[in-house]
């Protein structure tokens, strides 16, 4: 890792920040195969499917169960068997094998998709939905994931302007194909629906220009003379 060791983010046992890679030697015998960068905090995946997170831990983003920093890789205690991860901001995500979706971190916003816009997660927690996650993309503002499925109904606190997007944050995407669609996590999943073709109006002056060049068709004008 190298770059700005802030919060220990590089995971290298201090706050200082390298110009050149450095070997994260406490997990040099841990073969990993994902390493997600978010802006204080890091997640990396095993490839035995295992989480390990450092760096900054305010929200709850390393998924340990408590705030407090990590200046050096260490395993969340978890039993689930780990897909990819995502670590953005001040959240966190992971997804299983199976397709579930785990949150974790910083609920301002609703960005966590849990039906809650304050607090924080201190663990990874599961989204209670019907939907079978595959991709996760996120930025600071907005989240979209890839998945297939029906949306469970919203949360009890959930009040219909929560589910106004605003459309300079998360716009409209087409379907990527019949079986996989877009969700937006945005207080609780939604489905991104693709926007519905406007069909083109024929104009009264269309109408008579195709009126008047199927009168003018010598075709018509040749079968007429034989009959």
């Amino acid at each position: 890792m190298w770059g700005s060791g802030g919060n220990g983010k590089l995971g290298l046992g201090n706050t200082r920040s390298f110009s050149e890679p450095e070997l994260i030697k406490d997990v040099n015998d841990v073969p990993f195969f994902q390493v997600s960068l978010g802006t204080h905090h890091t997640l990396a995946l095993t490839e035995t499917r295992q989480i390990y997170a450092w760096g900054a831990g305010h929200h709850g983003e390393l998924g340990t169960g408590n705030r407090r920093r990590q200046l050096k890789p260490i395993a969340l205690n978890s039993r689930e068997k780990w897909a990819t991860v995502l670590a953005v901001d001040e959240i966190s995500f992971g997804i299983t094998l199976n397709g579930a979706l785990y949150v974790w971190g910083n609920c301002a916003g609703g960005l966590l998709g849990n039906g809650r816009k304050v607090g924080n997660v201190l663990v990874p927690t599961k989204l209670n939905t019907n939907i079978v996650f595959r991709h996760i993309s996120a930025s600071k503002r907005h989240i979209v994931t890839l998945g297939t499925g029906n949306e469970q109904p919203p949360s009890e606190n959930w009040k219909q302007e929560d589910e106004l997007i605003d459309p300079d944050t998360l716009k409209k995407y087409e379907e990527i194909d019949p079986e996989n669609y877009l969700y937006g996590l945005y207080f609780a999943p939604r489905q991104i629906k693709p926007p519905q073709q406007k069909k083109k109006k024929t104009t009264k002056e269309e109408t008579t220009t195709t009126d008047k060049s199927e009168e003018r068709n010598p075709d018509n004008e040749e079968e007429e003379l034989s009959q």
